[in-house]
């Protein structure tokens, strides 16, 4: 959909024009996030590993054996160790 941003007076309304543009990068920010999360993929930034004796701090890691890492920020999806996490993470960023 093409939209006018000429002004009454003809001038351009560049404050609009930029809204509109960076709307559309969010939305596209925001498919690309669900359909990453649609396939299983973690994206999110939070974890927490499981050791020894953090599980008085931290109920949600009971379940897990030492070593494993957990997304903390909302999927819980387990990792096997932390260097999977940060694969995973670096993957998503983008940084290779």
């Amino acid at each position: 959909m093409m939209r006018n941003y000429e002004m009454e007076d003809g001038s351009w309304d560049m404050d609009r024009e930029h809204a509109d543009y960076e709307m559309a990068e969010l939305e596209a920010a925001g498919n690309r996030l669900a359909a990453l999360e649609k396939k299983g993929i973690c994206t999110h930034g939070s974890c927490q590993e499981r050791s020894a004796d953090n599980v008085k701090y931290n109920a949600d890691l009971a379940p897990l054996k030492v070593g494993e890492v957990l997304c903390t920020a909302g999927c819980g999806k387990v990792f096997a160790n932390h260097d999977e996490w940060q694969d995973a993470h670096f993957a998503f960023v983008g940084v290779e």
